[in-house]
């Protein structure tokens, strides 16, 4: 029994064998490309051109740039005092103020905050440190200034007191424009001032005789302080030349 189960076993191997020889194998599958690996190196850019050949930039012909002149210092216009009720607190009219020396003690003493406030100047500009009382240079400068041209003049706009010209600066004329300093002189102080007297005003009305160096010559002091600019006061009154 067992011998004819192997016959017939081996039989059907055979036969399947056979079968297989006849209809042939089944078909090879196609062949796949292989992925591109993904470490593969990145293409490189060429290197740039090299500039060595080529050729300089035109030179620029244009012509190279004035700087603009120096502004010119202005100047400000002669106007109406601001400090009228200031004086008027200490007792003083502006309009009818009288000569440095006949100012009372406690009003001289009381007036000179407002110069100070009017020219910009401080007390040791005109006085000396320890010694108020004693006389300089400029203290006769500013005692001139007060019974000169405050006191006896008047201005058409307005009252007229140190900060009218000043405004709050002791530089007031542009000295390097000797030009514009005689123009501005004659707009501003013949043209726009007058005498307390009716007198009208002229140029020889403080350059007596025409002499320019009022300071010097016609009030016989000079300008000594280092802290004044000697050249910006004296501008004040001094014109054409």
């Amino acid at each position: 029994m067992k011998t004819r189960s192997l016959s017939l076993a081996l039989l059907g191997s055979v036969a399947a064998a056979a079968l297989v020889a006849a209809c042939g194998g089944s078909s090879p599958a196609p062949e796949v490309p292989p992925a591109p690996s993904a470490t593969a190196p990145a293409p490189t850019a060429p290197p740039p051109a090299s500039t060595a050949a080529l050729p300089p930039p035109p030179a620029s012909t244009a012509p190279p740039e004035t700087p603009p002149p120096p502004a010119k210092k202005a100047m400000p216009e002669v106007a109406a005092s601001k400090l009228a009720d200031d004086l008027k607190a200490i007792g003083l009219d502006i309009n009818k103020l009288p000569k440095m020396s006949a100012l009372k003690a406690d009003q001289r003493s009381k007036v000179m905050p407002i110069l100070k406030k009017a020219t910009g100047m401080d007390c040791k500009d005109c006085h000396e440190d320890k010694n108020f009382k004693k006389d300089t240079p400029h203290k006769a400068i500013a005692r001139k200034m007060w019974d000169e041209f405050v006191v006896p003049m008047k201005l058409a706009s307005g009252p007229l007191f140190c900060d009218s010209c000043h405004q709050g600066t002791n530089h007031q004329l542009d000295r390097k424009d000797k030009d514009g300093v005689g123009a501005y002189m004659d707009a501003q102080f013949v043209k726009k001032l007058s005498k307390k007297d009716g007198k009208e005003v002229k140029c020889d009305t403080c350059h007596s005789d025409m002499e320019m160096k009022i300071f010097e010559k016609l009030w016989k002091t000079k300008m000594t302080h280092a802290s004044v600019d000697a050249e910006a006061v004296r501008g004040f009154v001094v014109g054409m030349r």
